[in-house]
């Protein structure tokens, strides 16, 4: 493209960006040309799924932008879930906010894995596998699972109660015997949660942590803890 300047013309450069409107990756996406009666229809289903999926990973929905780090897993997630109906009856449950089974949320997870490893570099793609090998070596679904009936066998024999006063007294010493019960665990948890959210804070906001010769320097692991006692402290004063 050019442009005038005075009685000569010079070529105007063409400005580039780090993301990719929905849009101009809905041919990628699908196949279907920008100029073709269905192209519409399809920009309207995939940003279905890409809300969907913003959904699923506690996004809020904005104006679709891709950034070019992340185009190639996006478009291959979504073509993905464009092509599998067990899939899309999975995002649109986020869409919902409704629960998974267990053998959805697996599926998922193993879909997740290999979004993830899209296009990028081998060492982390084994980094993904190590992470979601973990999670099932876990077994955590599992145990949910078993929890979740748990739950569910005590609440079902309550709710065979005909007398509905009786039934609510029931329901209402169950839910405080779970609360007191738990306080501890609770506690606990929440614990593990601010070290960790600490733990990530401070190496973002000091990547050089992250070099395993400097890590086992006595000094280096000394200023560590004490930068991430710091972020607890601040996470423990904004829970007062």
């Amino acid at each position: 493209m050019k442009e005038k300047e005075g009685k000569h013309y010079k070529k105007k450069v063409e400005k580039t960006s780090d993301t990719y409107s929905l849009r101009s990756l809905v041919t990628e996406i699908s196949g279907i040309p920008e100029d073709h009666n269905e192209f519409h229809a399809k920009e309207k289903r995939i940003r279905r799924i890409l809300q969907s999926m913003q959904a699923a990973e506690h996004v809020e929905n904005g104006t679709p932008k891709i950034h070019k780090d992340k185009k190639a897993a996006v478009v291959k997630a979504i073509r993905d879930i464009d092509n599998n109906a067990e899939l899309e009856k999975i995002v649109k449950k986020f869409s919902f906010s409704e629960g998974l089974t267990r053998e959805e949320l697996l599926y998922w997870a193993d879909f997740q894995r290999e979004w993830f490893k899209a296009e990028q570099p081998e060492d982390v793609q084994k980094q993904i596998d190590e992470q979601y090998e973990m999670m099932t070596e876990t077994k955590y679904f599992e145990k949910l699972q078993l929890i979740l009936d748990l739950i569910w066998k005590d609440t079902e024999m309550i709710g065979e109660i005909n007398n509905m006063e009786t039934k609510l007294k029931y329901m209402d010493e169950y839910k405080s015997i779970l609360e007191i019960a738990l306080i501890e665990l609770r506690f606990s948890i929440i614990s593990y949660l601010i070290q960790q959210d600490a733990l990530k804070s401070v190496i973002e906001k000091n990547p050089h942590f992250q070099e395993i010769d400097q890590i086992t320097d006595a000094k280096i692991a000394a200023e560590m803890q004490e930068k991430i006692q710091e972020e607890i402290n601040k996470k423990l004063a904004e829970l007062d």
